[in-house]
């Protein structure tokens, strides 16, 4: 019984291949693509020196996401941000206080007689 095998080298010819270039389109797609991805890298990097010189001010983020809540706040007390009062009361006005940018997840469970609430600080930098 003889096995039939095609030859593969007449299937497809060079000019089959070339015949057909890529529509130009799809290129700029490209290129406006990836110049897009750089702008963005560059734009984060930017703001990122900024805040940490202190030229910009970090952003105030309250984000509820079921029971997880994320709070990236600027503070003058990192420990307790959170909460207030907390420890002994300042002077908001004194220039040498020294302010932080405190990121916090709060996960809040309800439950049937207490909710459960955690905290933790995902992220504390000093700021200038």
């Amino acid at each position: 019984m003889a096995v039939y095998e095609p030859d593969l080298r007449d299937a497809v010819s060079t000019e089959d291949i070339h015949a057909r270039p890529r529509p130009r389109w799809l290129r700029g797609c490209a290129e406006a693509s990836a110049l897009l991805l750089v702008m963005i890298v560059v734009a984060c990097a930017l703001g990122s020196a900024g805040m940490q010189r202190g030229l910009i001010a970090p952003p105030w983020i309250v984000r509820h996401f079921g029971p997880f809540h994320l709070i990236a706040i600027q503070t003058l007390t990192p420990q307790c941000a959170l909460e207030f009062p907390c420890g002994q009361p300042l002077n908001i006005r004194d220039p040498q206080l020294k302010r932080y940018y405190v990121i916090y997840l709060v996960i809040s469970w309800p439950g049937p007689e207490r909710d459960s609430l955690s905290k933790h600080l995902l992220f504390m930098k000093q700021l200038k």
